[in-house]
């Protein structure tokens, strides 16, 4: 015999709370609340156990061939175990006769996490076959002595792939945005966080259509392609010729800004709080530097 309703009590990490403050925790009644709050930490455990995995790519020791595809492997088996875990509980809300009083276990809430992790998931496709991020990393890396490399190669129809699964993901990440408008006092924080992976997302197709071009011997093309991945990135969309003229305090920032994220590597915590926008506009810094370069001197086409 049920002498009295099941209270729980957990703390609604995804709701609005006071800067500096930790979130309050919420009573909720019932089992079906304390499953909801159960199954959801165990989706956002998948989720960071992913993005652990991510962060072996980018440490100061460069990983081998292996153990970045066994990192990658995983880190795409631990984002679709996320997804389906929340959308288990999207069917499972269903049932429920009103909606319940905390934002975390809310169908809009859970809806954009379903789309957040399948966004996540996507990128992890292309980036499991896209070298420049490792070039990049291996450039800045102290420890390496490999000074000179081969220059990347990406099959043309496979950059235009790369390109179009840039573009889902950044479709995901829209409606994960769209789905947490109709939501209330959702934390900010989730909220940018999906604006940077849209940005993102969007930055890397605009790359991949500019590696598509340069392939083709459209090298004028590629470099607007890059330009217009700094501004889907929310750069300033300047060329080299202007950053070569850009103030000695500018440069200073621009280096402090690489370092302070270098230093986020380095040790974990908050790193890839921006969905990788920082990493990814090294990425197009490199790009148009060196086909600019390239364009100057041999080429020579007009940039539209």
């Amino acid at each position: 015999m049920l002498v009295k309703e099941l209270e729980v009590e957990w703390r609604a990490t995804l709701s609005a709370s006071v800067p500096g403050r930790e979130p309050a925790r919420v009573k909720l009644k019932s089992l079906e609340s304390e499953l909801f709050f159960v199954l959801s930490t165990l989706g956002y455990v998948y989720s960071s156990l992913a993005r652990a995995q991510l962060h072996t790519l980018y440490n100061a020791t460069l990983p081998t061939a292996e153990q970045r595809a066994a990192a990658i492997t995983s880190a795409m088996k631990y984002f679709l175990e996320a997804n389906a875990m929340h959308g288990y509980l999207i069917a499972r809300a269903g049932q429920w006769g009103a909606p319940p009083t905390a934002v975390d276990i809310s169908i809009p809430v859970l809806s954009a996490l379903a789309e957040l992790t399948i966004a996540e998931a996507t990128l992890i496709t292309v980036l499991k076959d896209d070298p420049y991020p490792g070039i990049v990393l291996e450039d800045r890396n102290k420890q390496s002595k490999d000074w000179m490399f081969k220059s990347a190669e990406i099959p043309k129809v496979r950059a235009h792939l790369f390109a179009r699964l840039c573009l889902a993901a950044a479709e995901h990440a829209a409606k994960a945005q769209a789905m947490l408008s109709g939501a209330s006092r959702v934390d900010e924080s989730l909220v940018k966080y999906l604006d940077d992976l849209k940005r993102t997302a969007r930055g890397k197709a605009c790359r991949f259509l500019g590696i598509d071009a340069e392939l083709a011997g459209k090298t004028g093309e590629g470099i607007a392609w890059l330009r217009g991945a700094k501004k889907e990135l929310g750069f300033a969309a300047v060329g080299v010729e202007d950053e070569k003229k850009a103030s000695g305090f500018a440069k200073l920032k621009k280096e402090w800004a690489e370092k302070r994220e270098d230093r986020r590597v380095e040790k974990g915590g908050d790193w890839g709080a921006d969905a990788g926008k920082f990493e990814e506009g090294r990425v197009v810094e490199m790009l148009e530097k060196k086909w600019v370069k390239m364009n100057d001197t041999v080429s020579f086409p007009s940039l539209p």
